[in-house]
């Protein structure tokens, strides 16, 4: 009878494989991927397009399931991988009885900060796994410390509570708190070392995702607008040039629409200048634009934004590696050291665009 029992079986569940019947997971039911690299398609097989991939050890919310295939979330969309590389676990960190196919709890929530980074744990000490912008909506699992545990990228991160609005009342500020892992834009707020770095990195990545790019290698231009725009300034016009360009087509004192106002600072000793306009005190935003590339005739030019000249240091990012760095890294050099290097290789300095609130 047992034997009996096993066959019949075995037959039924081959059957349910051919015909494509899908099983029911419970929402809980997340796992981890054991592949060095394992390919996200659109669908549940190998016939259809790669959306991507996820690496070793990376957590998965498992949606669903199909002929051997995870139905997983995977950057805002679903996706498939390969049931051979997950190993299927319940997510033992939110309340919810996977056991009796109780469906994880879950709520949703929109990000109201013009710059969320998403992190691997509850705290500013955890590293940052990208950003979210502002009206982005996310499902939150769980909440620690002040801090919000969401699907994210086909796995889960953790975004500070107080820039996401569930419903209840927000503040409705546009200026996030570098203190809870986010990006203060304003040019009043003195930030720390710490802090510029963490802007750098995440104004790059948001860079990238907002333009669909990998680099921005020959594309200094795009590169600047792309980070004036994450950063919520904009310019006036709303536009981008070729990168000599940015300091003469740049309005003086033109006002961009979200209340920035831009000074203009000519010549090689334009950030001396700039800084001592300011009264030696911490600037940031400001968009420095050059005569050359570097070490070219060509009249294309180049053109940088600098996040912040700090105690007499230079803090920005640029479109190509340096010093072994790669591209979007931050690279600090003083007033002087910015000056005669940019002078030397890119035939001089055209003047800075500096970008006031």
């Amino acid at each position: 009878m047992l034997k009996k029992f096993v066959k019949t079986t075995a037959i039924i569940g081959a059957v349910i494989t051919m015909l494509g019947v899908t099983t029911p997971v419970s929402a809980a039911s997340c796992g981890t991927v054991t592949a060095d690299s394992l390919n996200v398609r659109s669908g549940a097989s190998t016939s259809h397009s790669i959306l991507g991939t996820v690496s070793k050890g990376n957590k998965v919310e498992i949606k669903d399931t199909q002929n051997g295939w995870h139905k997983i979330s995977y950057k805002g969309n679903d996706g498939w991988v390969s049931g051979k590389y997950i190993s299927s676990s319940s997510d033992s960190s939110t309340s919810g009885s996977t056991s009796a196919g109780t469906a994880q709890s879950s709520k949703t929530g929109t990000i109201t900060a013009n710059s969320l980074n998403v992190r691997s744990g509850a705290s500013t000490s955890y590293s940052i796994l990208g950003v979210l912008s502002k009206g982005k909506v996310v499902t939150i699992y769980g909440e620690s410390n002040g801090w919000y545990k969401i699907s994210y990228n086909g796995g889960y991160g953790w975004v500070s509570k107080t820039y996401v609005s569930t419903g209840t009342t927000s503040s409705g500020s546009t200026s996030e708190s570098t203190s809870t892992g986010t990006t203060n834009n304003t040019t009043t707020a003195t930030k720390t070392v710490s802090q510029i770095k963490s802007q750098i990195a995440s104004t790059y990545a948001q860079a990238k995702a907002m333009t669909g790019r990998t680099n921005f290698s020959k594309q200094c231009s795009l590169y600047v607008y792309s980070q004036l725009k994450a950063l919520n300034i904009y310019q006036t016009p709303d536009t981008y040039w070729n990168g000599s360009q940015w300091y003469s087509k740049l309005t003086t004192n033109g006002k961009t629409r979200t209340g920035y106002t831009q000074k203009k600072y000519a010549g090689v000793n334009c950030l001396t200048n700039l800084v001592n306009a300011n009264g030696g005190k911490d600037v940031y935003n400001v968009v420095v634009t050059f005569p050359r590339s570097y070490r070219s005739t060509s009249t294309v030019g180049h053109v940088l934004f600098i996040h912040a000249i700090k105690d007499g240091k230079v803090y920005y990012s640029d479109n190509y590696n340096y010093n072994g760095q790669p591209e979007g890294s931050m690279i600090v050099k003083s007033i002087s050291e910015f000056t005669n290097y940019f002078s030397s290789n890119y035939s001089g300095i055209t003047g800075a665009v500096h970008f006031v609130k």
